[in-house]
Parts: structure tokens; C-alpha cells; sequence
């Protein structure tokens, strides 16, 4: 469920279609099947149970030193919240399946893999991450899950990375200042014209998402400190981006003020410029935050490509040839910031007509590869592939009636192979697949197609 970056409006547009199935076959009966039925890796991924910490620009055990390699799965739902809100729910109460969790960590740990990405929920009401907008803690049923999701990865030595696309509306985090924002010039009220904007510039929305994972912290801590040790990083944002069709990247024209320095929005170079300045800013006071909460915890954020949105690079709006109005953070801009590591997303697709291997080096080039590896180098800062896969149309057998399956095996197995060798630290696959996901979904989830999970393990585990 991944076209461009854009999970949930795919995930909208999937969940109309897909049948509630509970088959965990090759594309087989849909009849539960034993984890024993799966093809299993030779290549084993050591697990540990240490807390995993950044050193030198590499992932290692903080105790033994050794090095850590992600490699493992994205795991997701999406839900009916009500009012036909659909909405990312895989930890919400009343969604939240701990018998599939726990059968998804155990495939994740046989198959070779040691790290999950999970969504988190953002929606509000007794299914919600809050109970209502003024509840002063995080809705105890929630957390609840929260703490399940990190008992099972623990028990199948699986590190878990939560990420969230939105956050609830909630007076109590907006009102809790962070540490360093005296620092920063953040918009004092939300700014409905700022659209998506507002999630990194406006005061109430940073400090919900940098509070919210505050309080996790600490809701974590008391219910079992170890569990800190599961959370290989919390990410600020999936995906972050500006949106050029609202305030102040929509204007072609004038002035904006920011940070005491003034920008010409007539200028792409200069609208590029704010857009890393606001970039650098919201990713500072948040990772100040969570590591103020937990001193030893990791924080990132990830990025689609500027390519995968058919735009050119940095600082190229004006010449741009899209109906995109996304523009991706850029990378050169968190690698200076207090983030722990990066995360870059990239596919396996003929996106703009391009070849496969073509695509996966245009993606590297919209991102200033070359400049930008050096700098992560020297910031000793790792980059993770956080979302790889592929797409079921571009991959169909002959005669259309399924995937073809070495062809797409092979096909991802070289673009990992790419990624390897242009110095990403891990790749996490997407996806798992939802509870309600079926083997034809247009990303095929590895619940169903397992085949898949050695075009990892096989190239980050010879």
C-alpha cells in the first residue's frame, strides 16, 4: 500500500476493496498455516536484546559494541475511526490484534529479520491515542497495546521503530513547552493556512508529536524500563515534507520572516533555503526533547525521494514537472541536526519511465547522494532504508494471472544490492501486510509472498 510515499491515500483507496482474510500461505487456501510452513532464511540476522546505539556513524549493541544491522519489515492497519475517518490503527483499542503481532514478530524473527516499523494511531476518542482533545494522559488502553506490540517484539529479540504520519489533537501536549524552543521561531497558534506546514512550524503541532513520544517514554518506563531497550528509534515524522500549495510556499512572490532573517518566495534557491532552515529547527527542538526524556534513546525521521514525486532536487519548485504538491524535507538538511540517523525511502518501480535500475539511481540523485554521503559520514550519522518494495502491476507474470515471482525477486534483490553498496546501514520491506491485507495487494505483503524476505537477508547477510 505504497505509490510515492503516500500510505494512507493508498491505504484509503485499498481498504475499500480488500476481503478480512486470516490465510498466512504462500498465496495458497486462506486457511491458518503453522509459522513452520514458510520458507526459512539460512542467513540469520544475530538478535540481541541490547539497547541499540549509534557509534562512529554504525548501529551497535551499547554492550558488546557489535554491529547492528536493520533488516526487517514495516507493519500497519488502517481503520474506519469513525465518520469514515480512515486512519492508521494497528495499536488503536479495538483494532489492535496481539495474536497477530505475535505471529508477525516470531515470522519476522525465523525469517532473519530484527527490526519492525510500526504506525502509530493519531486519532481521538475511546479508540483513539487520547480519549479527547482535553484529556491530560495518553489513553491507558493505548499504551496498553503500546507496551503488548514491545512485549512481543522482545520475546522474538525484534527492535521496533515508531513512526506516525499525523498527531491527535490534544491541548495538554500543545501546552507542555519543549526544553530548547526559547530557541526557536515556531508559529504561536496552529495556522489553518499553513496546511501540513504547520506539522513543523507551528508551536501546538511540534510540540504534540515531540511531547506525545515524551510521555510514551516515560508511560514505558514505568510499566517495564527494559521495553526502552526494544525501541530502536523513535521517528519524528514519516515522510516529512512541505506542502507548496499552502502558506508560505505557495506565494511566488514577497517576503517571509523566519528565524530573523528574511526570504524571497519569488526565489527557489531562497524558498529551498527556509524550507531547510524550519527543516533544521523542528528536527533540533524535538530530538532535544525525547533525548532530554531518555538520554540513551534514538530519534530520526524519514524522507521519500525527490524523484519518486517527479521533482528534479532541492531548491527546483519552479521547473518541476508535477502534480505533486509534496516536497520532501531534505537530507543534506537533517544530516546537520541532532537527529541520531536518517531515513531514506526509496522503491522498486519504472516510476516516470524509467528502468528499474535506473529509477533507484535517479532516486540517490534527486537526493545529492554524492554530497550528501560525505557529510553523513562525517556527521557520523547512518542512513536507513526504512521502506523498500515493489509494485504488483509492474511485476505480473505473462499470461496476468499472478506475480511473477523470480522477476520480482530478482529485481528487488538487485535494488537492495544498490543500496548496500551505496552505504545504507539496513532495509526494512514493505510491508508485513495489514490483518486485513490479501496476497494481491498492489505491494505484496511478505505474510503472503515470505519468497521475498531473501532479497535481504541474502544481500546484507552473505
Amino acid at each position: 500500500m505504497k505509490v510515492l510515499g503516500a500510505n494512507v491515500a493508498i491505504s484509503i483507496v485499498v481498504l475499500t476493496t480488500l476481503l478480512v482474510v486470516t490465510g498466512w500461505a504462500d498465496e495458497g487456501p486462506r486457511t491458518m498455516r503453522p509459522i513452520t510452513g514458510h520458507a526459512r532464511s539460512k542467513k540469520l540476522v544475530p538478535a540481541t536484546e541490547a539497547r541499540i546505539v549509534v557509534r562512529h556513524g554504525v548501529f551497535v549493541e551499547s554492550g558488546t559494541g557489535r554491529n547492528y544491522r536493520p533488516l526487517g519489515l514495516n507493519y500497519f492497519e488502517v481503520g474506519d475511526v469513525g465518520g469514515g475517518h480512515i486512519e492508521h490503527v494497528a495499536l488503536n483499542p479495538g483494532f489492535y490484534d496481539h495474536v497477530y503481532v505475535a505471529r508477525m514478530m516470531a515470522q519476522a524473527q525465523e525469517w532473519g529479520f530484527n527490526t519492525v516499523r510500526a504506525f502509530q494511531g493519531y486519532s481521538v476518542g475511546p479508540q483513539g491515542v487520547v480519549i479527547s482533545a482535553t484529556a491530560r494522559e495518553i489513553n491507558p488502553a493505548y499504551m496498553a497495546n503500546v507496551i503488548d506490540f514491545l512485549k512481543a517484539a522482545q520475546a522474538h529479540r525484534v527492535h521496533v521503530i515508531m513512526t506516525s504520519d499525523w498527531s491527535p489533537d490534544s491541548s495538554w501536549l500543545a501546552s507542555i513547552p519543549l526544553p530548547t524552543e526559547s530557541q526557536c521561531d515556531l508559529a504561536p497558534q496552529p495556522g489553518g493556512s499553513l496546511g501540513s506546514n504547520a506539522l513543523l512550524l507551528s508551536a501546538g503541532q511540534v510540540r504534540i508529536r515531540a511531547n506525545l513520544i515524551v510521555q510514551m517514554i516515560a508511560a514505558i518506563r514505568r510499566a517495564d524500563p527494559t521495553l526502552l531497550n526494544v525501541v530502536l528509534a523513535w521517528e519524528l515524522q514519516n515522510e516529512t515534507s512541505f506542502d507548496v500549495t499552502e502558506w508560505p510556499f505557495n506565494q511566488t512572490s514577497g517576503t517571509y520572516r523566519f528565524a530573523d532573517r528574511t526570504y524571497d518566495l519569488g526565489s527557489d534557491r531562497q524558498k529551498q533555503t527556509l524550507m531547510d532552515a524550519i527543516t533544521v529547527q523542528w528536527a533540533n527542538v524535538s530530538a532535544d526533547a525525547i533525548h532530554r526524556a531518555d538520554p540513551a534513546a534514538l530519534v530520526s525521521d524519514s524522507v521519500f525521494t525527490f524523484a519518486a514525486v517527479g521533482r528534479i532536487g532541492p531548491g527546483s519548485m519552479s521547473q518541476d514537472k508535477t502534480s505533486d504538491a509534496r516536497v520532501p524535507v531534505r537530507l543534506l538538511a537533517l544530516a546537520g541536526t541532532h537527529l541520531d540517523f536518517v531515513d531514506m525511502h526509496t522503491y522498486v518501480s519504472k516510476g516516470h519511465d524509467r528502468s528499474f535500475a535506473a529509477n533507484a539511481e535517479a532516486d540517490l540523485s534527486s537526493e545529492e547522494w554524492e554530497t550528501l554521503k560525505p557529510v553523513l559520514r562525517k556527521a557520523g550519522k547512518p542512513i536507513l532504508c526504512g521502506e523498500t518494495g515493489l509494485f504488483r502491476d509492474e511485476f505480473m507474470s505473462p499470461d496476468g494471472r499472478g506475480l511473477d515471482k523470480p522477476l520480482a525477486l530478482s529485481v528487488l534483490k538487485e535494488h537492495i544490492r544498490t543500496l548496500k553498496g551505496a552505504g545504507f546501514a539496513g532495509v526494512l520491506y514493505w510491508s508485513y501486510g495489514s490483518p486485513n491485507c490479501t496476497s494481491e495487494d498492489a505491494n505484496p505483503p511478505m505474510r503472503y509472498h515470505p519468497y521475498l524476505m531473501s532479497a535481504l537477508t541474502d544481500v546484507y547477510c552473505p
